[in-house]
């Protein structure tokens, strides 16, 4: 009888041996450690699950290096990489989290924060969330007494001091409504405009309907003159703006036209008589002092201003006669507007890249820099860093 007892406990043993490797390797996955991985492949070299605890292992450092982190791309770059990983649905709740965040950031106001503590208390941002909400609290008692303010000078001192805040841009929308107003009374009541509509909204819609009518450039003039005397009203306010761009008051600003015209052919640059020429792709004239185009042939793969003719290059766009593009040290005059139909590059290292169906526009302001106005494009500062793009 002991005989057979004993025969029993072997086979138990050897069985049990034979199923430990599964086992353990299982175990080392519920625990989702490195260190059980490692023990199992030492416990069992000859396995065939050593292969796939090697990648438990790679895939496991790759989660220590990236647990803590606050952007998207490697939680993503980890779900792509380990398709079955052991942290899937936690990497999937961090992106959303991310996601989430950056939508409440937009709109930084503590209704938004509370709501995404709701949904996320426990995740990587609830801290931030918290701390937000704390900074926020002051902006918002102010808020909560001037949101219905009609005082031009007191929204505008609000901005001034909540300016980094959802609330700031919230008196921002309620200033534009405001001043707008103001704008569109003065520009529209001037008699060259008086067979266009008489509101600043009616205007939009007539340019976006009718954009082969006979005054559509009438229309398109008093829709920026417009959004000109709401930024001398109340400043830049939210809008994109190069503050390094240096504009010059003691000079007055005009609208130069600049385009390029005319198929690909060998022609020369003149910017006015006593301006330096070179040699581009294509025909460029002055139209009228009332604009700036700035614009290079669609097909041309030459940039309009060659950086590697003149290393220095920059426009210039005072409307005081003709000055050498050659000067470092030009400011631009204040009251100008700027626009590019195509790509312009070596303005105080910067490359503005416009559309031809709707130019990307710039008011020059003195002390503030070049402030956008309207229309597609972006801007590039220096050789690769995107600083706007609408």
């Amino acid at each position: 009888m002991k005989k057979y007892f004993f025969l029993s406990v072997i086979l138990c043993l050897i069985l049990s041996n034979c199923a430990s490797p599964e086992k353990k390797f299982r175990k080392a996955e519920k625990l989702r450690s490195k260190k059980a991985f490692e023990e199992f492949i030492n416990d069992y070299p000859e396995s065939e699950l050593v292969e796939r605890a090697k990648k438990r292992i790679v895939e496991l450092t790759f989660w220590e290096q990236i647990s803590s982190g606050l952007k998207e791309k490697p939680y993503q770059t980890y779900i792509d990489s380990f398709p079955g990983g052991l942290y899937i649905a936690e990497a999937q709740d961090r992106i959303r989290e991310i996601r989430d965040f950056k939508k409440v950031r937009e709109k930084d106001i503590i209704d938004s924060y509370t709501n995404f503590l709701g949904v996320h208390r426990d995740g990587i941002l609830a801290d931030s969330a918290k701390k937000r909400i704390e900074y926020l609290k002051p902006a918002q008692e102010k808020f909560r007494m001037i949101k219905s303010d009609t005082s031009i000078i007191a929204l505008k001192a609000y901005i001034n001091k909540f300016r980094d805040t959802g609330y700031g841009k919230l008196i921002g929308l309620r200033l534009d409504s405001l001043t707008l107003v103001l704008a569109e009374s003065k520009i529209l009541n001037n008699r060259k405009y008086r067979n266009l509509p008489d509101n600043f909204d009616s205007l939009v819609s007539y340019i976006k309907a009718n954009p082969n009518a006979k005054n559509i450039k009438l229309a398109k003039q008093a829709f920026e003159d417009i959004l000109i005397e709401q930024i001398k009203i109340t400043g830049p306010g939210y809008r994109f703006i190069i503050n390094d761009i240096p504009v010059n008051s003691r000079v007055k600003g005009y609208r130069y036209s600049m385009r390029l015209r005319g198929r690909p052919l060998k022609t020369t640059l003149y910017l006015g008589t006593a301006s330096p020429s070179f040699s581009i792709t294509g025909t460029i004239k002055f139209d009228s002092i009332r604009e700036i185009i700035f614009t290079d042939y669609p097909d041309d793969k030459i940039p309009l201003m060659l950086p590697e003719y003149f290393p220095s290059i920059i426009l210039e766009c005072t409307g005081r006669g003709p000055t050498s593009i050659m000067d470092p040290d030009l400011h631009y005059s204040n009251d100008s507007v700027w626009r590019f139909y195509g790509e312009v590059h070596a303005i105080k290292n910067y490359t503005f890249k416009g559309n031809p169906d709707d130019p990307l526009s710039f008011y020059l302001m003195e002390n503030k820099g070049a402030v956008f106005l309207h229309g597609k494009g972006s801007v590039v500062k220096g050789d690769s860093i995107m600083i706007f793009s609408n």
